[in-house]
């Protein structure tokens, strides 16, 4: 199922995310699955709103599609924070901001309770952007020069010709000069006349050479524009058939199309904007078991808002957050339920009966205020069988309880950053 395609044009990021977003690179990591086949990996952040995601699929076309998927999501996520931001500036927001910082806190408190994955939502991972070309792709600069003219789609039509100057009237030159010069100094009017046809000569040559070097720039950006568009729904078609040929697979619960159909899953889980979704999953055919590793929020993450007043000193609201140890025990509740509904909804979801276990792996990935430094620790893991699935399906006050009943690892509280050695298998 490996497509070691490369794709020129792997994907389409939004306008919107152009100058936010932080793009790797496409590279290659080996999973123990499958005799090690690599799995091709790409890193988007946007570092504005804290968010990071490493996507992989053994698919370069399905990932693709992943990516588009991604970024979508994040414009709604953007735009929700710029209305948030606008928001901070009107003394009449304070009721609308202090619904919402009430909504997110009691949503955070209950993620058991919210709408989790409901499914493997394949078409998501379709590449369903439109083509466009930029300025810097077409003509190496930034803007699109103004004479060109685009049609409707965006492609390259046509020129704004420069107009080619007239005729010189010579008599108006003859008439400069006197009747006697005239009839005297005719060397001196010719002279006139010829460096008056010779200004008109190269004028025309110029705007001949403008117009000439205008419809070499049109026709050579009309190729670029055609061969990128060319490429684009050749790939955008390639997607389309990849996601075919890996939803087949998946029924027949090849290690890849698994790990695909479990990324589409936890795709379509609901959390709030205020955490940022990562996760990497690996399919072990052999024990038929999903090792997860899910990155969980910090505490230093979760000092939000409690509330909100106007401040004249300011003009702006000023927010009312957690304390540290409001937010130290809001990060311990979300960590333990974001992994027990991870598990939940994966095994909820397995529609072919591929997962027998599944491992969960709960990160924090903290900086260091002062190196910039960033250390990443697991604090929980767990793995559960599917006979003990039914266990699950508790209460957002019980996940501590039930995570300990089932043997899950943890050197103490979540917030406390205590590593364990991450279960495997």
């Amino acid at each position: 199922m490996v497509d070691h395609s490369e794709s020129d044009n792997l994907f389409t990021c939004p306008a919107l995310l152009r100058d936010l977003v932080e793009i790797s690179g496409v590279y290659v990591v080996r999973g123990r699955a499958d005799g090690g086949l690599p799995r091709y990996c790409i890193d988007l952040a946007l570092p504005d709103l804290g968010f990071f995601r490493t996507l992989r699929s053994q698919n370069t076309f399905l990932l693709a599609g992943k990516v588009e998927a991604v970024l979508s999501f994040w414009v709604e996520k953007w735009r929700r924070h710029e209305a948030f931001e606008n928001e901070q500036l009107s003394p009449s927001s304070a009721d609308r901001l202090n619904q919402d910082a009430a909504d997110t806190l009691s949503e955070l408190k209950n993620l058991l309770g919210e709408a989790g994955a409901v499914g493997a939502d394949w078409e998501q991972l379709l590449r369903n952007t439109s083509f466009s070309a930029e300025p810097m792709e077409l003509y190496g600069i930034p803007e699109q020069p103004a004479y060109i003219i685009s049609d409707e789609t965006g492609r390259p039509a046509d020129v704004r010709r420069l107009e080619q100057v007239n005729q010189p009237n010579l008599d108006d030159t003859v008439s400069q000069f006197s009747p006697i010069a005239q009839m005297f100094n005719k060397d001196e009017v010719q002279g006139a006349i010829d460096e008056e046809l010779q200004k008109y000569s190269e004028k025309r040559s110029a705007v001949a050479v403008t117009n000439a070097e205008r419809r070499a720039t049109l026709k050579q950006a009309q190729a670029i524009y055609d061969a990128s568009k060319s490429r684009f729904e050749s790939e955008r078609e390639q997607n389309s058939e990849s996601l075919e040929r890996v939803k087949a697979a998946y029924q027949l619960r090849d290690a890849g199309a698994v790990e695909d159909h479990c990324d589409a899953v936890l795709l379509t889980a609901y959390c709030p904007d205020v955490i940022s979704r990562n996760w990497t999953v690996e399919y072990l055919p052999g024990s038929c078991t999903l090792v997860v590793d899910l990155d969980l929020p910090a505490a230093s993450q979760l000092e939000l808002p409690e509330s909100w007043a106007w401040s004249g000193n300011t003009g702006a609201m000023v927010a009312n957050c957690l304390t540290r140890e409001q937010a130290n025990s809001l990060c311990d509740l979300v960590a333990y339920q974001l992994v027990i509904r991870t598990i939940r909804d994966l095994f909820l979801t397995d529609e072919v009966d591929a997962i027998e276990r599944v491992v969960c792996n709960g990160r924090m990935v903290v900086t260091n205020p002062a190196t910039g430094v960033q250390a990443t620790y697991t604090v929980l893991s767990v793995g559960v069988d599917k006979s003990d699935a039914g266990a699950l399906n508790v209460q957002s006050y019980e996940v501590q309880e039930l995570f300990e009943s089932m043997g899950g690892l943890a050197a103490g509280l979540p917030h406390e950053l205590m590593p364990v050695e991450p279960l495997q298998a």
